[in-house]
């Protein structure tokens, strides 16, 4: 899967050309997204929440990372196929190019298991802005809010 199956979200120029993230937007049928929060002790945005996801690694697809990710960090399997392109941006702080993906969730919290992160959470789009956040997770659930 190439860049040309996302949309363009803000400025695409000056990204780091040696990494390639995907990052997901799970959500519920009720609309909430699943996020995690970061360790305190992370390198960049500590105690911020953000979205499931990673590097790409080499020789693997976008779609084969966010499925990956998403099991390592949630320990939830899902097939490749049920991870729907959403957007790609870059993002503001670390110039990272991300690939985002929407996946719908079909179980509850019980079900996650903690792999990377200090917690996860279910929030709705209204509780968005009270949330100290990743800035390229903001815009990304931004978008994502509006074209739901």
């Amino acid at each position: 899967m190439s860049a040309a199956g996302f949309a363009a979200l803000g400025p695409q120029a000056g990204a780091l050309e040696d990494y390639r993230g995907a990052v997901i937007i799970p959500h519920d049928p009720g609309g909430r997204v699943l996020l995690q929060l970061r360790d305190l002790s992370a390198p960049v945005h500590p105690g911020e929440w953000g979205l499931f996801g990673g590097g790409v690694e080499e020789g693997e697809s976008l779609a084969e990372a966010a499925a990956r990710e998403f099991e390592e960090e949630t320990g939830l399997r899902r097939p490749q196929a049920a991870f729907a392109p959403f957007a790609r941006i870059v993002s503001p702080v670390s110039r990272r190019a991300l690939f985002a993906f929407t996946l719908a969730l079909d179980e509850g919290p019980q079900a996650i298991r903690l792999g990377e992160g200090a917690g996860f959470g279910l929030f709705a789009p209204t509780q968005f802005a009270s949330l100290p956040m990743v800035g390229a997770t903001r815009l990304l659930l931004g978008a994502w809010a509006t074209r739901r």
